[in-house]
C-alpha cells in the first residue's frame, strides 16, 4: 500500500498521512508544529508533487496548482493543533478544494482552537496576517462535513466510517474501504477510561492496513491512579505548608477531568477551589486564602505569573507563603 508521511514521523507534530489505495487517494490529519513560524510549520506538501526539502509558501501553491487531482478526500482525527493546525492553510491558501470529514464535536470545537492559537502567536505577526489568518479558519470550517460515530459516508466506491477513540471528545479512528481494500488510521486514542471520557470502542474488524499512534509505543506510564495520587499528595504537602497550587491546563479536554479531580481534592483535604473562566477577566488575591487550590488556562497563568513578579513573589514551590506550581 503506497504510504507518504508529510509530518509525525519519528517526532510529534505536523501530522499528515497521505495513503493510496486502488485508484484513490486519502489524506489522514493535517497538522502543525506550533514551534516554527516559516514553511515548517506545516507538514511536507511539497512531497506530493515529489519535491525533497522543505518548499516556500510561494513554490508550494506554484506545484501544488493539481492538488485537489492528487487529493480525494481530508480526514481529521481530532481538533489538536498537531492534527489540524495546518487545514485552514491547505483550503484557503494551497486551495484544496475536494471534502474534509471529521466528527461534529471535532467540527464544533476546531474552531476554538484554530482561533485561539491565532490569539497566542499575533505576536508574531502583523494584525493584518492575524485577521487574514481568522478569515481563513472559518472560511475552512464551512466546508467541513461532520459525522456521527459509526456513521458511514460514501464517495463513490470509497467509503469513510468513524469510531470512538476517546483520547478527547470527538476524537475518532477512521476505517477507509475502496473495493473491499481497508485501512484502519487511529490518530491518537486512549484505551483507559479517563474522569469525563469512555476507552476507545471499536467493534471487530480485519483491515488490511493498520496505520497507529504510537507517541508512547516504548514507554510504560504510570497508572492513571497513581498519578492523579502523587498529584493530590504534592496539593496536600503545599497546603500543609501554608502554600496556593496553579495548575494551567489546556482550555477543552483535561480542564474537565481536572475539575473532577478537584472535587475529590476539595472533599479529601478541604481546599477551596478557583476555577477561572476563560473569555472574562480576573483578579486574583493571594492573601485572601491561607489555601487556594486554582487550575487555569495557560494565558490566564501568564496574567499570575506577571503580577507575582510584580510582588517579588517566584513560583519555587512547598515552601510557606509560596506557589507550587504543576505543569499538566
Amino acid at each position: 500500500l503506497p504510504q507518504t508521511l508529510l509530518g509525525a514521523s519519528q517526532t510529534v507534530g505536523r501530522s499528515c498521512v497521505i495513503v493510496e489505495l486502488k485508484n484513490r487517494t486519502v489524506m489522514f490529519d493535517c497538522g502543525e508544529n506550533p514551534g516554527f513560524t516559516d514553511e515548517r510549520k506545516y507538514p511536507s506538501f511539497n512531497l506530493l508533487v515529489n519535491t525533497q526539502g522543505f518548499a516556500s509558501i510561494n513554490n508550494l501553491i506554484k506545484k501544488l496548482t493539481r492538488i485537489n487531482e492528487i487529493i480525494d478526500c481530508v480526514v481529521v482525527s481530532h481538533f489538536h493543533m498537531d492534527h489540524i493546525g495546518a487545514l485552514p492553510f491547505f483550503t484557503e491558501v494551497l486551495n484544496y478544494k475536494g471534502v474534509i470529514i471529521m466528527s461534529y464535536p471535532s467540527k464544533a470545537l476546531s474552531p476554538v482552537l484554530l482561533l485561539d492559537a491565532c490569539k497566542i502567536t499575533d505576536f508574531r505577526w502583523n494584525q493584518n496576517f492575524v485577521d487574514k489568518q481568522i478569515h481563513d479558519i472559518y472560511k475552512c470550517m464551512n466546508k467541513i462535513v461532520g459525522l456521527q460515530i459509526n456513521e458511514t459516508h460514501t464517495l463513490g466506491n470509497l467509503s469513510i466510517t468513524p469510531y470512538y477513540a476517546g483520547h478527547v471528545l470527538g476524537a475518532c479512528m477512521f476505517k477507509i474501504e475502496v473495493n473491499g481494500f481497508s485501512v484502519l488510521y487511529t490518530g491518537d486514542f486512549n484505551t483507559v477510561p479517563d474522569k469525563h471520557l469512555g476507552s476507545a470502542k471499536i467493534p471487530s474488524l480485519k483491515p488490511d492496513v493498520l496505520i497507529s499512534e504510537s507517541t508512547y509505543a516504548t514507554y510504560v506510564r504510570p497508572t492513571k491512579k497513581s498519578s492523579e495520587l502523587e498529584l493530590c499528595n504534592y496539593v496536600h504537602e503545599c497546603m500543609h505548608n501554608g502554600g496556593k497550587v496553579l495548575i494551567p491546563v489546556f482550555a477543552i479536554g483535561r480542564k474537565i477531568g481536572m475539575q473532577k479531580l478537584s472535587k475529590y481534592i476539595h472533599n479529601q483535604y478541604n481546599i477551596n477551589s478557583i476555577c477561572p473562566t476563560l473569555g472574562k477577566k480576573h483578579e486574583f488575591s493571594f492573601c485572601k486564602y491561607n489555601i487556594q487550590y486554582i487550575y487555569i488556562h495557560n494565558e490566564i497563568f501568564k496574567v499570575i505569573q506577571k503580577k507575582l513578579q510584580e510582588k517579588k513573589q517566584e513560583m519555587i514551590g512547598l515552601k510557606k507563603n509560596q506557589i507550587l506550581y504543576v505543569k499538566i
